[in-house]
């Protein structure tokens, strides 16, 4: 899977999340937002963003790795790295 089809894919995981009415903050989001400073995700919507993630590219994140995600690119890293090991 190509990075855009993965950021296009991730963009739609993350929507139902953000907790702003504005689509402007949904329409801002690239590779460098941060998505507990910027977006204002806590530990447990990462958990439940992780666990779609895992579900919509069939990949298995552990619990360690999850730690390591701070951006939208260290999501489309391990992804990237992911399916390359698959």
């Amino acid at each position: 899977m190509d990075k855009q089809a993965i950021v296009t894919q991730l963009k739609e995981i993350i929507k139902p999340f953000l907790e702003h009415e504005d689509d402007s903050v949904f329409e801002g989001i690239n590779e460098q937002t941060n998505l507990v400073d910027e977006l204002s995700f806590d530990s447990v919507d990462l958990i439940e963003i992780v666990i779609e993630i895992e579900e919509a590219f069939e990949i298995k994140i552990e619990d360690s790795e999850i730690s390591t995600i701070k951006t939208l690119a260290d999501m489309i890293g391990l992804i990237q790295t992911k399916q390359a090991n698959a």
